[in-house]
């Protein structure tokens, strides 16, 4: 499925390696910048509403910083397809006689009038 959808959408994927923190250094960096950027030193707010409009003003003024950017970036970027990717693998069921069906061995229940019925079923995800 995964494979699917990068060639619907034209990308490549870089996976890190489970427990290896040094690979994922841009994500960890820019949670620093954030954290020292917009946190410090600590506001002083008397609601979490007041918080949060605190760090939409700073992300707002980021926006503004960055725009130019940005906006190059979008000029680079690919339109989208014509037809989204749907997310969805249809496969063809039957209930057993304790109204389960088995995919991905995990067995789900049925309704009652679906009983030994062949059944053509979407799971979406």
């Amino acid at each position: 499925m995964l494979s699917s959808l990068r060639a619907h959408y034209l990308f490549d994927s870089e996976f890190c390696t489970p427990g290896k923190a040094n690979q994922k250094g841009t994500v960890e960096n820019l949670v620093k910048y954030v954290r020292r950027n917009a946190m410090v030193p600590l506001p002083r707010v008397n609601s979490l509403e007041e918080l949060n409009q605190k760090l939409i003003s700073w992300c707002e003024k980021q926006r503004e910083i960055n725009v130019k950017n940005w906006e190059q970036e979008r000029l680079g970027l690919r339109p989208l397809p014509a037809n989204p990717f749907r997310c969805c693998k249809t496969n063809l069921v039957k209930s057993n006689n304790l109204l389960l069906f088995q995919f991905d061995r995990n067995y789900y229940s049925v309704p009652m009038d679906c009983a030994h019925k062949n059944s053509g079923r979407s799971i979406c995800g």
